[in-house]
């Protein structure tokens, strides 16, 4: 069983991190264009292209770093990986002999243009990868410190709004990153 606490910890990071999302989504409007147009294909792959550290730096701006809680999990980042980032990174990539065109018809073929959001929970003193249950939680159980469950990132809600309607992941899945 949660405590009480925990519910509401929960809780204020849903809102938190729906807050946070729609802010990231404000400030970039631009970046979240679509379909993307020829001339923003050949913007991506000619920052892509130069393979100096372009990438790494635009990636930058995609991606927003939180700063550590005094207790609960750390929310420490989220990353919108749009078309257009996943554009100059495809370049930036590719060695050898690529070019605009081709990258325009790439681009084409690939079909449905998805935006993967990516959230980074740390584990915290006050949220660690042990979980204490309390002597009186139950008839059959004991007290202790279980690990957290490898999935306990179910427990976190991500949401994210286009002009006031909220969207509907295809897909949502939770990893543990040593």
């Amino acid at each position: 069983m949660l405590s009480s606490r925990f519910l509401l910890l929960a809780r204020t990071v849903k809102i938190f991190g729906a807050f946070l999302l729609s802010v990231l989504l404000c400030a970039m409007p631009l970046a979240f264009t679509s379909p993307l147009s020829e001339q923003l294909i050949r913007e991506a792959y000619f920052l892509g292209e130069r393979h100096d550290g372009t990438y790494r730096r635009l990636l930058e701006k995609y991606m927003k770093f939180l700063p550590r809680p005094k207790t609960g999990p750390h929310i420490s980042s989220v990353l919108f990986d749009t078309p257009f980032l996943q554009m100059v990174a495809y370049a930036d990539k590719y060695f050898g002999n690529y070019s605009a065109q081709q990258a325009q018809i790439d681009y084409r073929n690939k079909g449905e243009e998805v935006v993967h959001v990516s959230v980074e929970i740390q584990l915290t003193d006050s949220y660690g990868q042990m979980v204490a249950v309390p002597a009186n939680s139950g008839a059959n159980s004991s007290a202790g410190f279980p690990p957290r469950p490898h999935d306990f990132s179910k427990g976190f809600a991500v949401r994210i709004y286009d002009r006031g309607r909220e969207l509907t992941p295809d897909d949502s899945r939770g990893a543990r990153v040593s």
